[in-house]
C-alpha cells in the first residue's frame, strides 16, 4: 500500500515540475518580468555547410530564404560576431564526452546578430521563428 502512495506522490510531483517548465505557447503567456532581451536583436547561427556572404548595403546574405525573410523588416544591420576562427590545436575536428557522445566543433564564422528598426515587445519574436522555421539547412538557432 505504501509503495502505491509513493508512486502516485511521485507521478503527481513530477507533472508538476513538468508544468513549471514548459515553455509558453503564445507571447501572452509570458511573463515579461522574467524575460530581458535586447530590444530588436536576434542571434542567428547558420548551418555549418552555408558561407553566407554579406551585403551590408543591401541587409541581405546571400541565401536566399533568408534574405526573404529579412526583406519584410525595415532597418535589418548584419553583423558577424566572430569574422575569424583559428584552427583548432591538434586539427580536431570535434571532442567526444565522457559518455561516448561526440560533437563537432561549430563554425563560429556563421553567428551574426541581426539587428531590426522596431525595438517594441516582442517584435523580433516573428522573425525568430521564421528563422527557425527554415530548419537546420539553414538555421541551427536564432534567439
Amino acid at each position: 500500500m505504501r509503495s502505491i502512495f509513493k508512486v502516485l506522490f511521485f507521478v503527481s510531483f513530477s507533472s508538476v515540475l513538468f508544468a513549471q517548465n514548459a515553455p509558453p505557447t503564445s507571447m501572452q503567456d509570458v511573463d515579461f518580468s522574467l524575460v530581458s532581451w535586447e530590444r530588436g536583436q536576434v542571434l542567428v547561427r547558420f548551418a555549418d555547410q552555408l558561407s553566407p556572404s554579406l551585403n551590408v548595403a543591401k541587409s541581405q546574405t546571400k541565401i536566399s530564404p533568408v534574405d526573404q525573410i529579412l526583406a519584410d523588416y525595415q532597418g535589418v544591420k548584419l553583423e558577424q560576431l566572430f569574422p575569424v576562427q583559428k584552427p583548432i590545436p591538434g586539427g580536431d575536428k570535434g571532442f567526444t564526452t565522457y559518455t561516448g557522445k561526440y560533437y563537432e566543433y561549430p563554425k563560429l564564422t556563421n553567428i551574426y546578430k541581426l539587428t531590426i528598426k522596431d525595438t517594441g515587445y516582442g517584435a523580433v519574436f516573428p522573425l525568430i521563428t521564421a528563422l527557425e522555421n527554415l530548419g537546420d539547412d539553414y538555421v541551427v538557432y536564432a534567439e
